[in-house]
């Protein structure tokens, strides 16, 4: 058109071409990280938000390389070609040494032949001479979803309900009794903590509750999953016996009591602050508390697989970007715990704080990964994934601070037993394996396990015999003056304090069934010394002495099969427990917003 400026008709050609790429490669990143059934699958407005605004952040990157190579083909390969190169890259450093790396190159396959199809389809249609107006339809189609996706209502969050009222106050019994707190720490390995000589961060909250009170050098935990196990670690029992062992239909038996039934009964107001879904109203956990806050969080990013892309992890690792599509943030906890605090710390109280902030996928913010917070780190070492999973630690020892400073503040701490525990490891790419449902290896069952209560507990005490989840209960009823109730599978702790810490290692059984794979469900088995693992059908038997070989590199089963057969009678008598009545541990009856929670958490696999 004559009299157009030359410029402008550069910059909006430009502007054109990267609008098109930009939602190419938006649609090639979820693809690849994810599926085509997320982005279809309601609630499809989200859909719609996440590949808009992934394609929006790829058109800022794209038009200044628009601006300056002129051929489309080429631009197109060099976009894709650098998309793959950094994206391939980014995900072979970040994949852990132990795990397949080669497998982290597979998206560099679609990203290098989208790019050749790029260039042979522009120079067929050269030859051919036959132009279509493909670089303005994608341009007009990627403006189109951008203008859509930012004026979409978000989605609000699910409603909590009312708390209710707190009691008057001295008109709760027992008003002279300490109180409780609780702190669950969602998928923290033992090893990963400075108290358990980890070198690589600080957590200095955590220390301090390590310095003022007990230490455990060797808890197990009873199952690798997350209901399953906080289940054991709030009714003294095994899995089998309170029988929630999946993330199905199961629930805690009715027979079986819960503590914040105990304690209620007793005269404690009960409160739990959730943060995930995965241990949501349905395992039956609620029961006892007066208060059980949970809050389905609104999706801003629905994608989690999408986040491995390039774009995503880009924006995360700066701080633009934080996906909130599957837990409730440390910080947000804590704000909910303090205000529950208020308005019922006046009488003795029963609170438990869940932080989920550790589970994939790790996304901390800034303030923990700062250098002074990993010490020995390289710059280099921001973008692996243990630096990654290291500092969602960190922020959550931030918070467990927030929540120390509060009780001191109101003159509570030393009155209020204070216990840390995680329900599981992570693999973190030990035994080729990144998470903690499919395995129990020591990285996923050995967790830490803290309690504070100087007025029974001696500061600094540390305990090396092997205790287990189920132990917590009668534990703190003990130190509650509270009498357990019949039918624990634990016992108290409080004897191998006294003694000192030297005792004699207690059996320790830990399982993980996951419903849709057979060769998943495993069951494992501990003297203390010995550890066998057997899948629940017995065609996988492995035998590590913890002693020699605490990594569990060399498998002894075949060289030791009287061992083999002495523990598996201790499986046997595991298994011959008598089970609950009640629904089989399968998928049965869960909603399809909860399945796919679950899907994108790594529960539940296609």
């Amino acid at each position: 058109m004559k009299g157009r400026n030359p410029a402008a008709r550069s910059i909006s050609s430009a502007l054109v071409d990267a609008l098109g790429l930009a939602l190419v490669l938006a649609s090639l990143e979820v693809l690849l990280h994810s599926s085509v059934r997320e982005l279809v699958r309601p609630p499809v407005v989200e859909g719609v938000r996440t590949l808009g605004f992934l394609t929006l952040a790829y058109s800022v990157v794209v038009f200044p390389l628009s601006l300056a190579v002129r051929s489309r083909a080429a631009l197109a390969a060099v976009v894709l070609l650098g998309a793959a190169c950094l994206q391939g890259g980014l995900l072979f450093y970040r994949a852990p040494a132990g795990t397949d790396r080669v497998r982290a190159l597979l998206p560099l396959a679609g990203l290098i032949a989208a790019a050749a199809a790029a260039v042979l389809i522009d120079q067929l249609l050269r030859r051919i001479r036959f132009r279509p107006p493909a670089g303005r339809i994608l341009a007009i189609c990627g403006a189109a979803l951008v203008g859509v996706s930012l004026v979409l209502p978000r989605p609000r969050p699910e409603a909590p309900g009312e708390w209710p009222a707190p009691l008057p106050e001295g008109s709760a019994p027992g008003a002279s009794r300490p109180n409780l707190l609780l702190i669950t720490l969602d998928t923290v390995r033992a090893d990963r903590l400075p108290s358990y000589g980890y070198r690589s961060s600080r957590t200095p909250n955590l220390d301090r509750l390590a310095r003022e009170g007990v230490l455990f050098r060797r808890a197990v935990a009873q199952s690798s999953l997350t209901p399953p196990s906080h289940a054991s670690i709030l009714t003294g029992t095994y899995p089998i016996r309170h029988g929630v062992r999946t993330f199905g239909v199961c629930r805690v038996a009715p027979e079986v009591p819960i503590l914040s039934e105990i304690l209620r009964h007793e005269g404690w107001t009960t409160g739990a602050m959730i943060a995930s879904g995965a241990l949501d109203r349905r395992f039956g956990l609620a029961r006892g508390f007066d208060v059980y806050h949970f809050v389905r969080v609104s999706k801003s990013y629905p994608f989690s697989r999408a986040f491995r892309g390039l774009l995503p992890q880009v924006l995360s690792r700066i701080g633009l970007v934080q996906d909130r599509s599957l837990y409730r943030r440390c910080r947000e906890i804590t704000d909910d715990g303090l205000r529950w605090l208020e308005r019922y710390g006046d009488a003795p109280f029963f609170l438990w704080v869940h932080y989920f902030d550790a589970h994939d996928p790790y996304l901390p913010e800034a303030a923990s990964r700062r250098r002074d917070r990993h010490p020995g780190t390289r710059w280099a070492d921001r973008f692996k994934m243990g630096f990654a999973y290291d500092s969602e630690i960190i922020g959550v020892d931030e918070q467990i601070g927030r929540l120390i400073d509060a009780l001191s503040d109101a003159n509570k701490l030393d009155e209020t037993v204070i216990v840390a525990v995680s329900d599981h490891g992570e693999g973190l790419g030990d035994h080729s394996y990144l998470g903690h449902t499919r395995r129990l290896y020591q990285e996923q069952v050995h967790i830490p396990l803290i309690i504070r209560y100087p007025e029974r507990l001696a500061p600094g005490s540390e305990v090396n015999a092997q205790v287990l989840g189920v132990d917590i209960v009668p534990s703190l009823l003990e130190l509650l003056g509270t009498e357990p109730p019949p039918g624990l599978d634990g016992r108290s702790f409080l004897p191998l304090i006294e003694a000192g810490g030297a005792a004699q290692d207690r059996i320790a059984y830990s399982e993980t069934l996951q419903p849709a794979d057979s060769t998943a469900k495993l069951l494992a088995v501990s003297d203390g010394r010995y550890k066998l693992i057997r899948s629940l059908a017995g065609e996988t038997v492995l035998l590590f002495d913890l002693a020699e070989d605490p990594g569990e590199k060399q498998d002894l089963a075949a060289a030791r099969p009287d061992l083999v057969a002495r523990l598996e009678e201790l499986i046997d008598r595991y298994l011959a427990i008598e089970a609950p009545a009640g629904p089989r541990p399968d998928e049965d009856g869960i909603t399809e917003e909860q399945r796919e929670e679950l899907r994108a958490l790594g529960y539940i696999e296609d």
